[in-house]
């Protein structure tokens, strides 16, 4: 007896029409090329230190002359009781263009908008602390 086969669109795959790689690799060419001024980087940073308030551990209280703190303590494998999304999955904040841990990534989660950090984006004077050092020993991660 032959088996039988579904053909209702519900069970039919669509094909996911993804951009094409030239395309998209030559947006990220032309956004890397314009610069942020100052002004919009501490502007993001500033929202970004309150979107990822799970993932901070401590900030110090010595701000810089934009009202960015000098030092900020995180892991993206330390989560407060908060609720966090991504949980202590570190892939989330993995740079998709130089592969480095960001804080927080531009781009939305699941719209093929590239994933890259403030750096890759073209923002100028992103601090330090923005990136996690992942060769440096890590008291909140173990590494």
């Amino acid at each position: 007896m032959p088996k039988r086969v579904l053909k209702s669109a519900a069970f039919q795959k669509k094909p996911t029409q993804l951009p094409a790689p030239e395309k998209w690799r030559e947006e990220l060419r032309q956004r890397a090329q314009e610069v942020w001024p100052r002004e919009r980087t501490v502007a993001k940073l500033k929202e970004i230190l309150i979107s990822e308030a799970h993932h901070i551990k401590s900030t110090s209280t010595e701000l810089d002359g934009d009202g960015v703190p000098v030092r900020v303590l995180w892991c993206p494998r330390f989560v407060t009781s908060r609720d966090a999304y991504g949980g202590t999955a570190t892939a989330h904040h993995a740079c998709r263009v130089c592969k480095r841990h960001a804080l927080h990534l531009l781009g939305k989660h699941g719209r093929f908008d590239p994933r890259w950090c403030l750096e890759c984006g073209g923002a100028s004077g992103v601090p330090a602390w923005y990136f996690h050092d992942r060769n440096a020993d890590c008291s909140l991660c173990g590494k």
